[in-house]
């Protein structure tokens, strides 16, 4: 199930530039997921995952995408420019998202901002982020939907958003 990557590219893909499932224990280090037309790193029923020191930017869809998944480690990365939200984090469990820059995510007309937990997700903590520079009408830093629970924000600095957290 282990799989490391470090100084990978996933770029302009058609779908998403990288989706791991039913995976356990991935470490991907300084890479980068850009300009791709879905997602630019996709996470489903994967569990252990580290990112650190990766770029997400100007992905179509989200930067990165987390589905039924749980522990990940997401720290010291760029998630912007991506088309709807830099981080979905959707009913997963006990993920850190610390100490990363997000910023500039969204465009016009559709719920859009930093980071987004929902769908039951429980126990994560976003930590020492800047998360700035959400400013469409409906985007958000952080977004938290119900019936999401546990979720600790602490540290963080939210500037220049629509919305701080919603």
């Amino acid at each position: 199930d282990h799989l490391t990557v470090i100084g990978g590219r996933f770029e302009a893909n058609s779908g998403d530039g990288l989706r791991l499932l039913n995976i356990e224990g991935a470490v991907l280090n300084q890479t980068a997921f850009n300009l791709n037309h879905g997602s630019g790193l996709m996470l489903d029923n994967a569990d252990g995952v580290h990112l650190e020191q990766a770029s997400f930017t100007s992905n179509t869809v989200h930067g990165l995408h987390v589905e039924g998944s749980g522990q990940l480690l997401l720290r010291d990365s760029e998630l912007a420019g991506n088309g709807e939200f830099g981080v979905v984090i959707n009913h997963s469990s006990r993920s850190a998202i610390r100490d990363n820059r997000v910023h500039h995510n969204g465009g016009a007309g559709t719920p859009s901002g930093g980071i987004w937990i929902l769908g039951n997700s429980t126990d994560n903590v976003l930590q020492a982020n800047l998360i700035e520079s959400h400013s469409d009408p409906q985007g958000a830093g952080v977004w938290i939907y119900g019936p999401s629970s546990s979720n600790l924000l602490f540290g963080n600095t939210f500037r220049s958003n629509q919305t701080g957290v919603r």
